[in-house]
């Protein structure tokens, strides 16, 4: 029963990593960097940012992974991945909201360094 709670909180968190970095990566940034084309400003580095995304989605992959495992791997699989698992778990919520917040704040900060300079 707890290898099926824990595949549960995997699968949860593998698919909000997921949709957070593929959303943020294939939507928010390409917008983003068409406004600051727009208004002739120079725009963040990406290579951070998308590495940042990597890391997240790299995350749920494992996440995906885990999951897969606790609901149809063997019985001494699941046991032997028991507690890796919910070390990934907390693991995964703490990096995605720290990465996901530094991934926005440096695609959003050349916008505050634009309006400071008016």
């Amino acid at each position: 029963m707890n290898n099926k709670i824990i595949g549960v909180l995997n699968l949860l968190v593998a698919i909000t990593q997921l949709t957070l970095s593929i959303s943020q990566g294939v939507f928010v940034i390409p917008r983003m960097m068409d406004l600051y084309k727009q208004l002739n400003t120079p725009g963040p580095n990406l290579f951070s940012t998308y590495s940042l995304l990597t890391l997240i989605f790299v995350l749920g992959i494992s996440n995906l992974f885990c999951f897969y495992v606790h609901f149809f791997g063997s019985s001494p699989m699941r046991k032997q991945l028991y507690t890796p698992s919910v070390i990934l778990i907390v693991a995964s919520v703490l990096l995605t909201g720290l990465t996901i917040g530094i991934s926005v704040m440096s695609v959003v900060n050349p916008m505050y360094r634009l309006i400071e300079s008016f």
